[in-house]
């Protein structure tokens, strides 16, 4: 999905049976450096994005997307180190905010990142959709109707699957900056 003027990209997340999956990420082109990277280590031109949820499904997306009154979304900070020899990708670490013990032990994996390769850190933040179908689209489904019933079947399942939404938002330099780490 191509969205235009967007700082953040946004990922839809659908329910299909029990399992929970990522439907579709819009993006902006250019694409920005981490997406860039998503698509390197991806396939048939989508998106890798087991970096961010690969070990963290359950607290990422299915806890933060129940739907609970008042639910409001969960935010955390995500880091990327990819370990590179030449251009080629060695290995892809990545741990959030709370798996480092300290300070001292954060600011040494992103030395470890900027010198052996590259470093993205991200804001995931994740919250649920009670309502997916707005007014606006009830009103282009209406409008699909007329020119195809099955278009606009499969819309209407489509936007009815969704359950979250996720949001990423590149911080690295927000947080070289908050470290004094910037150069």
């Amino acid at each position: 999905m191509l969205l235009g003027k967007m700082v953040s990209t946004p990922v839809y997340v659908d329910k299909r049976g029990t399992s929970v999956k990522c439907r579709s990420v819009g993006v902006n082109f250019p694409l920005p450096g981490y997406l860039q990277f998503f698509e390197r280590i991806g396939h048939d031109q989508k998106l890798a994005l087991e970096p961010i949820f690969k070990g963290r499904s359950n607290s990422l997306l299915a806890e933060p997307l129940k739907r609970k009154p008042g639910a409001k979304p969960i935010a955390c900070e995500l880091y990327i180190g990819v370990l590179k020899l030449g251009d080629r990708i060695q290995s892809i670490h990545t741990k959030v905010r709370d798996d480092f013990e300290s300070t001292q032990q954060r600011i040494k994996f992103i030395k470890d990142a900027l010198s052996m390769g590259e470093l993205y850190i991200l804001r995931v933040s994740s919250g649920p959709v009670y309502d997916a179908l707005t007014t606006l689209m009830k009103k282009d489904i209406n409008e699909l109707l007329s020119l195809s019933l099955s278009h606009a079947r499969n819309l209407e399942n489509e936007m009815t699957s969704i359950i979250g939404y996720c949001e990423l938002v590149d911080i690295t330099e927000e947080v070289l900056i908050r470290l004094e780490m910037n150069h």
